[in-house]
């Protein structure tokens, strides 16, 4: 699946979380982690009131590439099969395991030491995102995510999360994600 991105602000992050989510399992196929007791990667919320819920990923999380940062990065996409979808990609920075991380803004200048989270509505995913598109934690405590379960030899993560996220391009324009559940695999680094 090709996917490409051309995003005013954030653009970067933006192309390389899509690519991720593609690189981590755009497949409906069952894990194939050695954990047999886990349930396969989920991820849920209410966005404005509407559910929203992932359904195109193998992995929910990666942490080895990011190991000079700290970073873990969970990324879910609900995909539709007119190729619409939504995805909500949460930056915990600098991890440390369970806990609650505070949202901050979403960009390279506010603190790249700091949590963050962006959610993008494409109505094709295969196609360009555009600004109009992502909406990102633009303010200091924009939202929270508890990290209730971290297993890293078992390579999983659980938790729960809130977010208020401002359309890049229109800060005026605001989503409220709440009731946000994530439980899944972490993916091997490369």
């Amino acid at each position: 699946m090709r996917i490409a991105c051309n995003v005013k602000r954030g653009g970067a992050a933006v192309a390389a979380a899509l690519a991720l989510i593609t690189a981590l399992g755009c497949a409906s196929d069952t894990p194939t982690s050695t954990v047999t007791t886990r349930n396969p990667a989920q991820a849920s919320a209410t966005i404005d009131g509407t559910p929203w819920a992932a359904n195109f990923q193998i992995n929910l999380a990666v942490a080895d590439w990011y190991p000079a940062d700290q970073r873990m990065e969970i990324n879910a996409l609900e995909l539709h099969p007119d190729s619409s979808g939504r995805q909500l990609s949460i930056v915990l920075k600098p991890f440390t395991g369970p806990g609650t991380y505070v949202l901050g803004p979403h960009n390279a200048t506010a603190s790249p030491l700091a949590s963050s989270a962006y959610f993008i509505a494409s109505p094709n995913v295969t196609y360009k995102v555009d600004s109009s598109m992502v909406f990102a934690s633009a303010r200091q405590n924009a939202g929270t995510v508890t990290v209730t379960d971290y297993d890293a030899s078992a390579r999983w993560i659980s938790g729960t999360f809130t977010l208020e996220a401002a359309q890049t391009n229109d800060q005026s324009k605001v989503i409220h994600i709440t009731n946000g559940t994530f439980d899944g695999r972490i993916a091997p680094g490369t």
